[in-house]
Parts: C-alpha cells; sequence; structure tokens
C-alpha cells in the first residue's frame, strides 16, 4: 500500500479524491490534465484508492483511433453510519456516498431504561450492523444530537433517566462505540443535519445555497449557504417556527419559547390538529367529527386527507390558515436568505395538494419579486434525513471535503474544455 510522506503528497493525494468524488466518472488522463500532476503520480495514488477500496472503474470510454480510457468513481462500498435518537425510539442508517441507505434500523425504547442499558442496545445494534456488512468501506459513525436549548425551555419530555441528552451521548455512548467498533465516532448538531444530507443524497444535490423546511410537531428550518451547513453562535440557527406573525391580536396562544405570536403554536401539527379538535367539540359541523372524536390527539395528518381532498370547509380552513402562516414565514426567510431551492419535508406533506399548494402560493405572492429566482420541491426523507445528515457529516470529514470546496465548485465548462485536450 502506498504510504503517504509529505503533506503535499497528502494535498495531492485528496484532491484527486475529490476530484473523483465531484467528476466521475473520469478517467486518469482526465485527472492529470486538470490538476497538472504527473501521470505517474495520479496512478499511483489511484493505484492506493483501489487497494483501499476507495474508488472503483465503471468501464471503459472510447476515445476514437482505438483507444479507450478506464473510467474512476468513488466506490459505492464507502459508506459510513448514521445516528439519530428521539425521546421514543432511535434510527439507524448504513449510508453509502452515494445512492439510497443500505439498510435502515428503527427501535423503540421504554422510558423507564436507563443510560446504560440504552447505551448497550444501541452498541449492540451498530455492532451487528457493521458484521454483517464486513465487505464495505465504513468510514465511521455519525450522531445526530437532540435539538436542545435550556434557554427557550425545549426539553424532551422524558423521565429522569434521559435527562442532560446531550451530555451522555457525547461522552458515554461516543466512548462505548469507539471502544465496541475502532472506528472514529463524531457528533453533531441536528441544526445542520437536514440541510447537509439532502446536499449530498436528497433533492438539492448541486445545490449551493437553499434551506430545508421541517414541516411536523415543530416547524423548523435547515440552512445551507454558500456550499456549508448553518448552525449559528449557539448551534439554533433556523428557527422558523419562532417567527412572530402576529404580535398584536388578542387571544395570541403563548409558544413554548415563552413569547406570544409566534408561527408555530397554531402552525405546527399540534397546534393545527388542536384548533379542528376545539371547532369540533365546540359543535362545528365537519364530516371529519366522528374520526376526529374517536381519535382525538392520536389523528394523523393522513387521517385528515379525504375530507381535505373531498373540500371539507372545517378541515380546509384551518389547514389553509395553517398553511397560509407557515408560507408567510419561508417567504421571510427567503427575502433574508436568497436561496435557489426550499426543500420542504416532514409528515405534515400528507395533507396533500390543499395544503402544499396554499403554502406554496402564499410563498410566491409574499417573497420580495428580486428572490424569485428559486424552486420549491418536495422531500421524501424524514424519519432517516438526521441519521443520514450525520452519515454525510462523517464521510464529508473522511474526504476533507471543506478542505477542498473549491473543486465542488469548479464550472463543469472548464472541466470540459480540460479533458478534451487531454
Amino acid at each position: 500500500m502506498l504510504i503517504i510522506a509529505s503533506s503535499y503528497q497528502d494535498y495531492k493525494y485528496y484532491h484527486i479524491l475529490n476530484l473523483i468524488n465531484s467528476s466521475g466518472p473520469i478517467s486518469r488522463t482526465e485527472i492529470a490534465a486538470i490538476t497538472d500532476y504527473r501521470n505517474g503520480t495520479v496512478g499511483e495514488f489511484v493505484k492506493d484508492m483501489l487497494d483501499r477500496g476507495l474508488v472503483e472503474e465503471t468501464g471503459r470510454l472510447s476515445t476514437g483511433n482505438g483507444r479507450s480510457r478506464s473510467m474512476l468513481q468513488v466506490s459505492s462500498r464507502v459508506c459510513a453510519i448514521g445516528l439519530s435518537i428521539r425521546p421514543t425510539k432511535y434510527v439507524v442508517v448504513l449510508q453509502p456516498l452515494k445512492g439510497e441507505p443500505i439498510e435502515q434500523i428503527e427501535q423503540s425504547f421504554p422510558e423507564t431504561e436507563t443510560h446504560e442499558a440504552l447505551i448497550a442496545q444501541i452498541v449492540a445494534v451498530i455492532t451487528e450492523l457493521i458484521d454483517r456488512h464486513r465487505d464495505l468501506n465504513i468510514t465511521g459513525i455519525g450522531i445526530s444530537l437532540p435539538s436542545y436549548n435550556p434557554a427557550l425551555s425545549l426539553q424532551f419530555t422524558l423521565s429522569a433517566a434521559y435527562q442532560h441528552f446531550n451530555d451522555w451521548i457525547v461522552i458515554d455512548m461516543a466512548n462505548a462505540l469507539e471502544s465496541a467498533t475502532h472506528m472514529r465516532v463524531m457528533a453533531f448538531s441536528a441544526v445542520g443535519l437536514p440541510a447537509k444530507a439532502e446536499s449530498l443524497f436528497g433533492v438539492a444535490k448541486g445545490c449551493r445555497n437553499f434551506i430545508c423546511i421541517e414541516l411536523s410537531n415543530g416547524i423548523g428550518s435547515s440552512i445551507f449557504c454558500n456550499g456549508e451547513t448553518v448552525t449559528g453562535n449557539d448551534n439554533i440557527a433556523g428557527q422558523i417556527g419562532h417567527t412572530i406573525i402576529d404580535n398584536i391580536a388578542n387571544g395570541n396562544t403563548m409558544c413554548k419559547c415563552g413569547k406570544a405570536g409566534c408561527m408555530e403554536p397554531s402552525s405546527a401539527w399540534p397546534g393545527l390538529l388542536g384548533s379542528i379538535l376545539s371547532a369540533v367539540r365546540s359543535g362545528a359541523s365537519s364530516l371529519a367529527s366522528p374520526l376526529v372524536m374517536e381519535k382525538g390527539e392520536k389523528t394523523l395528518a393522513s387521517d385528515l386527507r379525504p375530507f381535505i381532498d373531498d373540500g371539507d370547509q372545517l378541515c380546509c380552513h384551518y389547514v389553509k390558515r395553517a398553511a397560509t402562516n407557515i408560507g408567510i414565514a419561508i417567504a421571510n426567510a427567503i427575502n433574508l436568505l436568497n436561496p435557489e431551492r426550499v426543500v420542504l419535508y416532514g409528515f405534515m406533506l400528507e395533507l396533500g395538494d390543499v395544503f402544499i399548494r396554499q403554502v406554496t402560493s402564499t410563498i410566491r405572492e409574499k417573497v420580495l419579486f428580486l428572490s424569485r429566482n428559486f424552486d420549491i420541491v418536495l422531500s421524501e426523507s424524514f424519519e432517516t434525513i438526521l441519521p443520514q445528515g450525520a452519515a454525510a457529516e462523517v464521510m464529508s470529514d473522511f474526504l476533507r471535503t471543506s478542505d477542498y470546496q473549491w473543486v465542488y465548485t469548479v464550472d463543469p465548462a472548464e472541466l470540459a474544455e480540460k479533458t478534451s485536450q487531454a
């Protein structure tokens, strides 16, 4: 195996690896032409990458005159493990650098378990996962830290065994996983992970400026600016749900952050469902009344979809009101950040076309004219978006992507011109 002897050799090695990752399939000749490295240097490095399973040959491309070139891309065997822990369950994904997750595991756990029991359970699940996939090049394990902000009292409703979530995840669980797997274990703020996941694996590939909007029990955003995630000074950037949309009306619902007038209390799923339940219980007419009276707070967004599609006035009224508030908050974010794409994800999308159309039409109506060069797309990721984001961060760290960010911004026309001369 090739030994990289100097920092400059190290630089060239990862330069080539990132070039293959960003522009592959690509040939050795093309790499030499783009980088101005000697053919022998490129060949040495590529051989080492092939030996280590970092890159793979994808076939040959004819260049005319009977010649052909072997094409290279980052190996489909390069992957990472992502883990996210929520109040009642955890999700583990084995995520390759390209494509869909190889395996996804979702486990619930009782609130009465201790930290130590939960750690042992997760360590066992992940070590078994690694054993099942010993043929893969697993670069490390990433953990999504639960969003926790004591200043805003946004705490998990857990038993005493789960207090100080981030402390025992960062220290105890990370150490246990490192000891059991002998792999790098890294912990990341959940704030930037949705954007990281969508940029690498999802509907925002190739975008350098976009925002992800979560529409579920809370309304949050994850920001990707100039090719980097934005987490903020205290790792709480993107609190779009706490955008003030009604600061003067009487009877505002008090938000869990301690302020009145926030968008989230009335427009996230608990607030929307609460409004519908309150109206039905007070005697308002709705085709959905029998269902919501029976299921109460266990009613799902998908349960209401048929009634909304059929034009039930009560359901449509509250759904459109929530969607309008959400659209206004997103428009404000667009005016501030000027993204090229807005990614919507979360189970509230299951409310259907009426909800989605109202959100998007409100955004288009309220956004600044100069900021209208963007598109709105829907993502199917929700349960896996945080562990996928954690896996993406691990692989980016492994590839040293941040040190070679400029490789990913090279104009394709410039690459085409150089490679055509190779």
